[in-house]
Formats: structure tokens, C-alpha cells, sequence
């Protein structure tokens, strides 16, 4: 985890007195399906910031590049149901890595 996450982390609970996993077990608790939802919970029933309330979202669901196994299972999600557009994904890369070897492919997870 980088710094910059883990300083998050740590005034999560300074400011709410909560850890995330706390939050993670409140949110879950909530059965939301969608990011949309636990940042719209978060902001309005405990008045969380954007931020805050984003960082809690994804690692409840897991959709984090932090909590994937490896970048390619970011990337298998991000396909997931379509598939056909996965070629189209694989030539960009392809070409962009042909650019030079300051190059960095950083694979995120948007919900």
C-alpha cells in the first residue's frame, strides 16, 4: 500500500474514530450493490467526505487496485461481460508499450 493510502487510512480513524475495517463491516452490513450507493450512505448518514467515502467503498467491495490478487485480475473485472472488447484493450497496451521504457501501466478499478 502506498503512503499517500495508508496516511487515509490512518486519519479515518483519527477523524471518525472508527477503523476501516469498521466501516467496511458497517458498510457491508447494508447489503449495497452498487459504489454508487455506500458513497451516497457514507456521505449522507455519517458525513463523510468524497474522499473518505470513496476509499471505504472500494475496499468494501474490493474494487481497489490494492485489493486485487494481481493487475491482470483488475483487468479480467473490467471485462467481465465484455469480452468483445478486450482486443481492443490488449492492441492499446501493445502499441503504448511501444513508446519506450519509461512507460508505466498502472491498472486501476473505477466502480
Amino acid at each position: 500500500m502506498d503512503k499517500a493510502a495508508q496516511t487515509m487510512i490512518d486519519n479515518l480513524h483519527k477523524n471518525t474514530g472508527k477503523t476501516l475495517e469498521q466501516w467496511i463491516e458497517i458498510v457491508k452490513a447494508q447489503n449495497f450493490a452498487k459504489h454508487g450507493e455506500i458513497m451516497k450512505f457514507l456521505k449522507e448518514e455519517h458525513e463523510h467526505s468524497h474522499g473518505f467515502a470513496n476509499l471505504i467503498a472500494h475496499k468494501a467491495k474490493g474494487s481497489d487496485a490494492g485489493s486485487a490478487e494481481n493487475q491482470e485480475d483488475l483487468i479480467t473485472k473490467q471485462y467481465q461481460g465484455k469480452e468483445h472488447l478486450k482486443p481492443i484493450y490488449d492492441k492499446l497496451i501493445s502499441e503504448i508499450k511501444g513508446f519506450g521504457d519509461d512507460i508505466e501501466i498502472a491498472q486501476k478499478m473505477l466502480m
